[in-house]
């Protein structure tokens, strides 16, 4: 199984995704943050394998949010 994490503050945009990627065997949306802040404090603790990140984020950039999380959370894969 595939756990995704989904990093997008358009809600309609992420559900799409989110229904789409579900549509997949053995692959699974394991979370959805809608702002850098929430994803930053909980994206460690998911486990995702995979994390789908919007570039532009209410609150911050995606890229910014990606230099700092790849040193947090080891064996992660980022897609922007």
């Amino acid at each position: 199984m595939i756990h995704i994490s989904i990093v997008e503050d358009d809600s309609k945009y992420a559900q799409t995704l989110k229904k789409m990627i579900e549509s997949e065997p053995d692959i699974v949306v394991q979370e959805m943050f809608s702002n850098a802040a929430e994803a930053k404090e909980k994206l460690p603790e998911t486990g995702s394998h995979v994390i789908l990140m919007d570039i532009q984020l209410p609150d911050g950039k995606g890229t910014d949010l990606v230099h700092y999380l790849k040193d947090k959370i080891l064996h992660v894969h980022f897609i922007m």
